[in-house]
């Protein structure tokens, strides 16, 4: 996960904390998820990550990202 350019969240599932992302971020890898339940408390934009809300804007993030 260290040397992934981006983690993808894409979980629309409600759960309180996804510890997904703060395993990725703890290797560093920014995280790209739908702003649903605990993303955007986790997420701080453009620091770790984006917070999205739809697969257009996922992509256009992960390209951004991966400049």
């Amino acid at each position: 996960m260290g040397r992934a350019k981006c983690v993808l969240f894409t979980s629309i599932y409600e759960e309180p904390f996804g510890l997904v992302m703060a395993e990725a971020m703890a290797c560093g890898t920014p995280v790209v998820g739908f702003g649903k339940e605990a993303v955007p408390e986790v997420i701080a934009g453009r620091v770790s990550g984006y917070v999205v809300n739809s697969l257009r804007a996922m992509r256009k993030a992960v390209r951004e990202w991966s400049r």
